[in-house]
């Protein structure tokens, strides 16, 4: 990237670094509020202002003293209470009859305690790229079923999956691809809609597919509809995407997911295809963050040989990102903003 800025639009710059930086400060706290059961004194709550009580406790227990970082956190974070019968759907009603091991696989029951908190949906982003997030919680006990390895949770039907899965189910029709199988959630919800034909899914994994076979799929009502392929997901669409519609879910974050994400979104240029994506949202702003930082890198002066080491994900980015934008020429904050949208 050639960068030349005037001063005051190296001052606008900086403020969408500051935003960058504000957006992953209220990550992080939430990513700690939500690994506790606890942190919500239900019995302090006001309940004429209970959202506002929860983000003041959310804040204190993590002991955030910064008036700004405290404003931003109530601008940005959309706390919600949830409604069990929400998500109570069909797929949900098949797991709640099953629970099985199968060699170091487990599926078994999950709960959301009282007022924990957990990510409700994918973000939402203003015009100035401040991260909006959505945040659920249930007054009661709210249990859902999970696939563990070992004693790890690999997958989940939790909430936050229903909802960010559910454009994708509404948007597909005739014959489906999807890559990367999961739990079997988006093959099964798929399967039922009358306008799609089939539902192919591309899975690498052969455990999960043989649990799946072994344990799910008998379950499914239309099964005709369903192939599974055992093959990599990103090899087999480069040799076939004539379907209707491609949905992609190979990441259980849009951190680890953006390598996948740019790489797919390299087939659809040179195929001219169209793929959707899980979380993203997310991995389109991850993707903002990354050019962000190598913007500011580049106003500061850094050179192609920063981006050499390819050992950790990061680094891999930096260097495609690098490459990608290396003769991009820079001499307003437009530009900038352009190159973010």
């Amino acid at each position: 990237m050639k960068i030349s800025l005037s001063n005051k639009d190296k001052e606008e710059f900086y403020n969408l670094l500051k935003t960058k930086d504000s957006n992953i400060d209220i990550s992080d706290i939430l990513l700690t509020a939500f690994a506790y059961t606890d942190f919500i004194n239900k019995e302090e709550l006001e309940q004429s202002n209970e959202i506002s009580s929860i983000k003041n406790m959310i804040l204190d227990n993590l002991e955030v003293d910064s008036e700004e970082l405290r404003e931003s956190f109530f601008e940005q974070v959309d706390i919600k209470k949830c409604e069990a019968n929400n998500f109570y759907n069909d797929y949900v009603k098949l797991l709640d009859k099953v629970n099985f091991n199968y060699g170091k696989y487990s599926l078994k029951k999950v709960t959301y305690e009282p007022y924990q908190l957990f990510a409700l949906d994918d973000i939402e982003v203003t015009d100035d790229y401040k991260e909006i997030s959505k945040v659920g919680y249930f007054d009661k006990p709210f249990s859902y079923k999970a696939l563990f390895e070992g004693k790890d949770l690999w997958m989940s039907l939790n909430p936050n999956e229903i909802n960010t899965m559910s454009t994708t189910i509404e948007s597909a029709k005739g014959r489906v691809l999807v890559l990367g199988l999961g739990m079997g959630y988006i093959t099964f919800m798929l399967s039922q809609k009358k306008n799609i034909s089939s539902v192919t899914v591309i899975e690498r994994n052969k455990e999960n597919i043989a649990l799946f076979k072994k344990h799910l799929f008998p379950l499914f009502p239309n099964k005709a509809k369903i192939t599974i392929i055992e093959d990599d997901a990103i090899n087999f669409v480069k040799h076939y995407f004539k379907y209707d519609y491609i949905f992609a879910d190979l990441w259980f974050t849009p951190e680890d997911g953006l390598e996948y994400y740019l790489k797919l979104n390299d087939i659809e240029k040179k195929n001219n295809i169209k793929i959707d994506y899980w979380l993203e949202t997310s991995l389109k702003q991850m993707k903002r963050r990354y050019l962000i930082e190598l913007i500011k890198e580049q106003i500061e002066g850094s050179d192609e040989s920063w981006y050499q080491s390819q050992k950790e994900i990061e680094d891999r980015i930096f260097k495609r990102l690098y490459l990608d934008t290396k003769d991009i020429v820079i001499n307003n904050i437009e530009g900038i903003r352009n190159l973010l949208k």
